[in-house]
């Protein structure tokens, strides 16, 4: 400000100054006008105050010239037995004492008060001095006639769209508004006559647009609003009179089957490395991505909170802003030319020494070269890649770390960050890499923390009290963590979790126990529409899958509210849900459960929860009891590729033809860990030979077992110690999506 009066300034000196160049009469210019034309009175147009209260009014003056002049002004009010004036501008509403002092309340009602000075008046501003609020209530005001159709123009329109208007409904279509309507009470007195403005204000202006009612007579707000809906969700609007408030809520999202234009739809994708939806993708249409082969599921979900606004407010009487999920994803393979990528390696024997260095290395696909090796800051108990393949998060006992992976090789920029307030093995990584979860079970007490990282210079570390954790899952619209632990206070589970942690940015942490039997949980997975979470339990009464809502964490039921579960020969060690919308594949030490669901809409004018049912086939693989480290499934959903550690082969089970076959690895080595190409046509097996094995699933077969040179000053290719446990070795495999 101080900027711009100089410059005006100066643009005045240079005017003065041309003008005395060209002889301007050479007489002095008149100076200002003493006389004030226009008078502004604050506060202007009208103000409500409580009887005995002292309101301040200030008064400013301008000229013909609109320059502001100084002028003795004289303020007046229209009832002295309402509202008195000092010569000062203090308002007392009711009566002054001699001394200006005491301010005694007086009768109610309305005065106007005015400034004047030297023959000019400011516009009066309208005084309402009522009695004490106690109570203020807000209705909605009944239509004169019947409202819009809810959703005109649409070529199908559902049965539930010829809703009846009625003054208890809170749902408005977008086409759609009411008015409300706020009274005020004085010890059971409807008072609001004297009152005078209301203010109207809603917590989120995106879910509501509310436009005052005006009187045309004095252009003073009156009690009521008028309420026009935007975005879907959940606000409180407030009516308030001289700081007296009273919240009213009504919801925007359209349950009555009708369209919401522009709905701001969250887009997620399974695989987006394969199938993706940009980052523009916002309402309606949006153009999918087939960067490269692959299989993956789209979705476009309502999430707060920038859609269903006001998640996790629930109030009683209307519909909680829960978010909704579309029953049937979009799904689809891609084929093309197969794309190179990366494969990181590493080894997680050092974790428990800060003194130790651990390599990384970044392998090329289309080489398959080690190559010279980068040291990690910490050393690592566990790597896992977004779905985009843009991060990658360690985890460490010390401190866990965000891999950006464009840096990996850059002379210039470190591709570590690292949060030493977050430990622990990484659990999961939310499809975008914004989120990530860890749990530290070696530490007293256990904890969880939560990364949220958009970018590695804002991330924050959100620490969660859950012992024992063993397994997570983000949501696919990045909403909710799902978290298996232990009850409070339990420290670590002997076989698994017992409870379910609910985290979100936006609402406290949830605790559920899973049973009010001991059970064991060891795994969790999201449905590919999003709208379930299937967790891998054990109990005394057998194996299942429970089913849980993402949108209100509950158990899923039937429609006459049976708990749904799957149940299962055995306890899986691995769930995958695959793209379709229709099956998931679960893993135990003998063989597959291949579940088939059927998903239907959530009731009418209901938000939430959808309906779930299955039918589970178990494919004992004949091959004896094995111990599973991970298991793959082909981009068409035709064959799974078992990796175990107690086989020199990865075993292939074909869908088609109900056979198992194998691919075995080189040196006879057995796996250690794995990963798969998203095209799904290469495994990326650690050996116990010390080997990275490059297995093409197309040929079957081992195609090149990758060596590692040792660094200088280390003692192994992976470590610059050898721990207790004995020399480092090849043990984390992550391959880049």
């Amino acid at each position: 400000m101080v900027r711009f009066g100089s410059r005006w300034l100066m643009l005045l000196t240079s005017t003065l100054w041309l003008c005395s160049l060209g002889g301007c009469g050479g007489h002095k210019p008149p100076g200002p006008s003493p006389f004030p034309a226009k008078i502004t009175l604050s506060p202007a147009n009208s103000a409500s105050v409580q009887a005995g209260s002292i309101i301040s009014f200030f008064a400013s003056a301008q000229n013909a010239s609109n320059s502001a002049i100084s002028a003795s002004f004289t303020y007046q009010s229209s009832n002295t037995d309402i509202l008195n004036i000092a010569s000062n501008g203090v308002a007392c509403a009711g009566k002054w004492d001699a001394q200006f002092v005491t301010c005694t309340p007086g009768a109610f009602g309305v005065a106007q008060v005015t400034a004047s000075a030297l023959g000019a008046s400011s516009a009066p501003t309208l005084i309402f001095v009522h009695p004490p609020i106690d109570n203020i209530q807000i209705s909605k005001v009944v239509p004169v006639n019947s409202p819009p159709p809810a959703c005109p123009g649409q070529q199908i329109v559902p049965a539930a769209c010829a809703v009846p208007f009625t003054p208890n409904n809170s749902c408005l279509s977008p086409n759609q508004q009411m008015t409300l309507q706020a009274t005020a009470f004085s010890k059971g007195v409807d008072i609001t006559g004297v009152v005078g403005p209301f203010t109207w204000s809603q917590s989120s202006s995106t879910v509501f647009k509310v436009t005052p009612v005006i009187s045309s007579s004095d252009n003073v707000p009156t009690n009521q609003a008028v309420v026009a809906p935007g975005a879907p969700g959940l606000t409180p609007i407030f009516a308030t009179a001289a700081g007296v408030s009273q919240p009213v809520t009504a919801t925007a999202v359209d349950i009555q089957g009708c369209v919401v234009p522009k709905a701001p739809l969250t887009w997620s994708s399974s695989q987006p490395a394969a199938i993706s939806a940009p980052t523009s993708c916002g309402a309606g249409t949006c153009s999918l991505s087939t960067s490269q082969p692959g299989s993956g599921s789209v979705t476009a979900s309502c999430t707060p909170p920038t859609c269903n606004i006001g998640f996790p407010l629930n109030i009683a009487g209307f519909v909680q802003p829960l978010p909704v999920y579309p029953v049937t994803p979009i799904s689809g393979v891609v084929n093309g030319t197969i794309a190179a990528t990366s494969v990181l390696a590493t080894s997680k024997d050092c974790s428990g020494d800060f003194s130790c260095a651990v390599a990384l290395y970044d392998i090329l696909t289309s080489n398959n070269l080690a190559g010279n090796p980068i040291t990690f800051p910490q050393p690592p108990n566990s790597v896992l890649f977004d779905a985009v393949g843009d991060k990658a998060y360690a985890g460490s006992a010390f401190g866990a770390m965000l891999i950006t992976v464009a840096n990996l090789g850059s002379s210039s920029a470190s591709p570590f960050s690292t949060f030493t307030t977050a430990r622990g093995k990484v659990l999961a990584v939310s499809e975008n890499g914004n989120l990530a979860v860890l749990s530290d079970t070696q530490s007293t007490p256990n904890q969880v923390y939560v990364v949220s990282a958009a970018s590695s210079s804002s991330a924050t570390v959100a620490p969660l009290n859950i012992s024992g954790a063993n397994a997570a899952a983000v949501s696919p619209d990045g909403l909710k963590a799902f978290i298996i632990g232990c009850k409070a206070g339990a420290g670590q589970c002997s076989n698994g979790g017992d409870t379910l942690y609910v985290f979100s940015t936006l609402q406290a942490l949830q605790t559920i126990p899973l049973s009010t039997s001991p059970v064991s949980a060891t795994s969790i997975a999201f449905s590919s529409n999003g709208a379930f979470a299937f967790i891998s339990e054990a109990s005394g009464s057998g194996s299942s899958l429970a089913i849980y809502n993402t949108c209100n964490n509950a158990p899923s039921t039937n429609s006459t509210s049976v708990v749904q579960t799957i149940s299962l020969p055995s306890q899986p060690s691995f769930v995958k849900v695959l793209p379709d919308g229709i099956h998931i594949i679960a893993l135990d030490n003998t063989g597959l459960d291949y579940i088939t669901t059927t998903i239907t809409a959530a009731a009418s004018q209901a938000l939430c929860p959808q309906f779930i049912s299955a039918s589970s086939q178990p494919i004992p693989l004949g091959q004896g009891t094995f111990n599973p480290i991970n298991f793959f499934v082909s981009p068409d959903g035709t064959l799974a590729f078992i990796v175990a550690s107690d086989r020199s082969s990865v075993l292939v089970y074909d869908f088609n033809t109900n056979s198992v076959s194998g691919i075995s690895l080189a040196n006879n080595a057995s796996p250690v860990s794995a990963d798969i190409t998203v095209d799904g046509t290469l495994l990326y097996v650690a050996g116990s030979d010390g080997m990275l094995h490059e297995v093409s699933t197309t040929s079957a077969a081992d195609l090149l077992p990758i060596s590692f040179t040792i660094p200088s000053r280390f003692s192994t290719p992976f470590c610059s110690l050898d721990p207790t446990s004995g020399p480092c070795k090849l043990d984390v495999v992550a391959v880049k999506p």
